[in-house]
């Protein structure tokens, strides 16, 4: 994932996002929106590699129904 401009008036598909139905306790996949089979993972971040740890890069990954593909955004007050 790469940080881009903000362009007022632009369309750039690429800071377009979706999230999937609940997949348990409000947790769900995030994905881009012109490519639903690509998911946001931390990379290495399955239960085989020891979990997710600081410094686990996040890429775009096909959907692999692991921990490390699931996100909750929490509202903040």
């Amino acid at each position: 994932v790469l940080l881009t401009n903000y362009e007022p008036g632009s369309y750039d598909e690429s800071v377009m996002w979706s999230q999937s139905e609940d997949m348990g306790e409000g947790f769900k996949t995030i994905r881009m929106a012109h490519n639903i089979l690509l998911n946001l993972d931390c990379f290495q971040g399955d239960i085989k590699h020891g979990g997710i740890k600081e410094g686990n890069e996040c890429v775009l990954w096909t959907w692999n129904r692991q921990d490390n593909q699931l996100w909750k955004i929490n509202p903040i007050y």
